[in-house]
Parts: C-alpha cells; structure tokens; sequence
C-alpha cells in the first residue's frame, strides 16, 4: 500500500494530488490510499500497512494556513518507519516539519527543467549527473535542515532534492509524477524511490 497526502486546504482530492496516483498505477501494481492532511497520523500508516508514503503538493499560500493542522503529517515525516518522499508542497513541509524557513523565489518556476544532481543517491540510480523534470512553484526551502544532505539543485532554486541523514525521507522540489516519453526522468526517480526498503528506525 502506497499512502498518498493531499496537502490542499479544501478537504477534498484536489489539484496534482491525483496524478500522483495516476503515476505510481503506471510504474506498479501495489495500491494507493489518498487521503486529506487533516486524517494523515502514524496510526493510519499502521493500520494501512502502508510500504511507503507520498506527501502532495498544495496551491494554497502558506500564510493562509495554520501549520498546527499538519501536525500528524509532521508526525509522519519525523517518524514514519517507512520511506517517504515530500513532492514541492510536501518538500516544503519537511522544511517546515525540521524548523527551517519556507517562503517565495520571486517567480513561477514552470515546466520542464534540468536539475544538477550534487550527492549521488539511489534515488538517481539511472540518471547521469543532470536530470529533466517537471517544475510549478514559487516558494521553496531556503535553508537545508540541520539533519538533511542536499541531493540535487540548480539556478533558481539551490534545494530541488534533499535526503534526511539516516532515514529515507525524501523532499523534491519538482513534480515527478508528471512524465512521458520526451521527459523520462520523473518517472526513474518514481521507480527508484519505490524500490526503497523499509528503515531499520
């Protein structure tokens, strides 16, 4: 079981949040549960036995939310014996989840770009020292977590991927989950992720 979190404040499958799912149906048979931020806890985890977890993305501004309504989700990236991977809003909660500052770039970053890979880690297994993938955001983490090592970056935004030192999560700036046949990339890094073993933590 995949476990999926929409990071959307209307509680509902809004935005990207299904493509995410769309995705991993098209690299796997293993199921997805999606569900709002607001249900996300280390207890449905266990219930679901949950193999690995996905936090969305979110459209919404971050100054119009109160982050104590994530705090199951800060829960899950904190704790969560399995791997997880934070995908542009959810990338920007790990941030927040590790008491780093989050806020905007000045721009829209937008469509497909290269990202410089700056760590080798099995999350790139496949990809040579550059990678093409989808991009929409106009925040990002401004500082890397005490915690966490810098995976990938490029011109407009240093942090694109980080890993945390002795767990697998995982925090993307990009959008994986959107792929096709010209723009491979995301999808590589999918599968990669999702190969993942459990932690030992």
């Amino acid at each position: 079981m995949i476990y999926i979190v929409d990071n959307h404040q209307e509680y509902s499958i809004t935005g990207w949040t299904p493509q995410i799912q769309r995705a991993i149906n098209a690299i796997t048979a293993e199921p997805c549960v999606m569900e709002h931020y607001t249900d996300a806890c280390l207890a449905r985890l266990e219930e679901l036995a949950a193999k690995a977890v996905i936090l969305g993305g979110s459209g919404d501004p971050w100054e119009s939310c109160d982050l104590a309504t994530f705090a199951g989700e800060f829960d899950i990236i904190r704790k969560a014996p399995v791997p997880v991977l934070g995908i542009c809003g959810g990338h920007q909660l790990i941030g927040f989840a590790y008491h780093v500052e989050v806020g905007g770039i000045g721009f829209t970053e937008e469509d497909y770009r290269e990202i410089d890979i700056v760590e080798d880690d099995p999350l790139f297994n496949g990809l040579k020292g550059r990678f093409v993938v989808r991009e929409s955001h106009h925040d990002e983490v401004k500082s890397l977590p005490a915690e966490f090592v810098l995976l990938a970056s490029n011109f407009n935004c240093r942090i694109q991927a980080m890993r945390h030192v002795q767990r697998p999560v995982y925090g993307v700036q990009f959008h994986p989950e959107f792929f096709n046949q010209e723009h491979p990339d995301g999808r590589i890094i999918l599968e990669n992720f999702l190969r993942m073993e459990r932690s030992e933590i």
